[in-house]
């Protein structure tokens, strides 16, 4: 008799403890719904409440659109020379400072 009471406190007590625990973790589960959120395509996406350019999809089936019908427009060319540090007067020797840390 003494153990069927004893299982039923300890059981009484367990359930008292672990009811309202329950009842208090209403955000169980948030952090799974904010990993979802974060993964899922925004379909009206926007900055700072401006909404983003071609976000809708209209503007990128008209660019592909114009790039399949050969109707894009050619970039402008590029050299590959850089001409960052040198003088207008020519080379880099022109450039280089006379005083400073060595």
């Amino acid at each position: 008799m003494f153990r069927i009471a004893t299982s039923l406190l300890l059981l009484a007590l367990m359930v008292s403890v672990a009811a309202p625990a329950a009842a208090a973790d209403k955000g169980m589960g948030l952090v799974v719904q904010n990993n979802i959120a974060a993964m899922t395509v925004d379909l009206t996406p926007s900055y700072a409440n401006v909404a983003i350019e071609g976000g809708n999809g209209q503007l990128a089936d008209a660019a592909i659109t114009r790039y399949r019908q050969g109707k894009v427009k050619a970039l402008l060319p590029l050299s590959g020379d850089s001409k960052l540090g040198q003088s207008q007067s020519g080379g880099a020797a022109a450039a280089a400072p006379t005083s400073g840390p060595r």
